[in-house]
């Protein structure tokens, strides 16, 4: 919970630094808010350490195919990035562009799903088949 107040301090703190630049110097708003916005992901990251590498130990332990663990982890990583990228678009302006890229993660995301799909399907009809 300390960690989310801290998240949030650190984000309404670069946002209104960058209110206060636009009006003086907005070329350099823009890379504020990129720092700001990396700074956020490595303080959770580093906070979640933890718990991805006890998932990762649970993970050993069960037999699952190797290629779903990270077809969750490469799908939790486009939508965060296009997501995120997504939002800086709109926050310089560009709506359209925002829009489709984050289309275009999410439809990105449904192809890497698949696969899994197609794993859970035919597991499902191996155990109707016994």
């Amino acid at each position: 919970m300390t960690v989310l107040v801290k998240l949030c301090a650190l984000a309404l703190a670069a946002s209104l630094f960058s209110l206060f630049l636009r009006a003086q110097q907005s070329a350099l708003t823009l890379p504020l808010q990129i720092a700001a916005v990396a700074a956020l992901l490595s303080v959770l990251l580093f906070s979640f350490g933890d718990r991805f590498s006890s998932f990762f130990s649970v993970l050993d332990r069960v037999s699952l195919p190797s290629a779903l663990p990270q077809t969750l982890f490469k799908g939790a990583a486009v939508c965060l990035a296009s997501e995120l990228c997504a939002a800086l678009c709109r926050e310089s302006g560009s709506a359209a562009a925002a829009d489709a890229l984050s289309f275009a993660g999410r439809m990105f995301t449904v192809v890497l799903a698949l696969p899994v799909c197609e794993t859970v399907i035919e597991t499902v009809l191996e155990l109707i088949a016994s």
